[in-house]
């Protein structure tokens, strides 16, 4: 069985929409997945002021419209999906899913569900943990150093957001590119 690197960040709206699918394809080609974390950058929806400048405005409506369409897409597909007033860390629970391996699947349903339904601290010690023990896992060690090392090997790996799947050394960044790397997978 082939595996498919997925870098993915729970407070990144693609992510928590690409996961679905993703394990959909995986299923149906007989595709092992190695889910991996990147910490991305979200941005708080920036409220309009008097006299901001036209750099300002620009970030601060397609900050918007980005949000509408993913809320978009999450009701289309029945996903709960409600964004926090701050994006937040989730460095936590990233290196949770990093020490859990490929036993990870429960742990990411419960963390995306946390964050984008309850908008939870994946960053607090206590959350984590209650997320881990909600799906079964205790006594689990969590190291930040080993997250550390696995962002810069994403860096390394040229990844610039999530969600990104690696082919080999091709890249696919963000879910619309289910399409063409499943295609590409069909041909491996």
């Amino acid at each position: 069985m082939n595996t498919l690197d997925v870098y993915i960040d729970f407070k990144s709206p693609a992510s928590w929409l690409a996961i679905g699918p993703t394990r959909a394809m995986s299923t149906e080609l007989d595709i092992g997945l190695r889910w991996l974390p990147f910490d991305s950058r979200q941005y708080a929806l920036a409220e309009e002021k008097p006299g901001e400048t036209r750099r300002e405005t620009h970030f601060r409506i397609r900050e918007y419209e980005r949000r509408r369409v993913h809320l978009h897409y999450a009701s289309v597909r029945g996903v709960e999906m409600s964004f926090p007033s701050s994006p937040g860390s989730t460095r936590r629970a990233l290196a949770a899913m990093l020490a859990l391996g490929k036993e990870c699947d429960a742990f990411l349903d419960a963390a995306f569900l946390a964050y984008w339904r309850d908008h939870a601290d994946l960053d607090d010690e206590g959350v984590v943990d209650d997320l881990l023990k909600e799906c079964g896992v205790t006594n689990l060690t969590i190291s930040m150093s080993a997250l550390d090392r696995a962002l810069d090997e994403a860096d390394q790996r040229d990844v610039i957001d999530a969600p990104t799947y690696l082919l080999g050394e091709e890249r696919f960044l963000g879910r619309e590119h289910l399409p063409l790397l499943r295609e590409r997978l069909l041909r491996a």
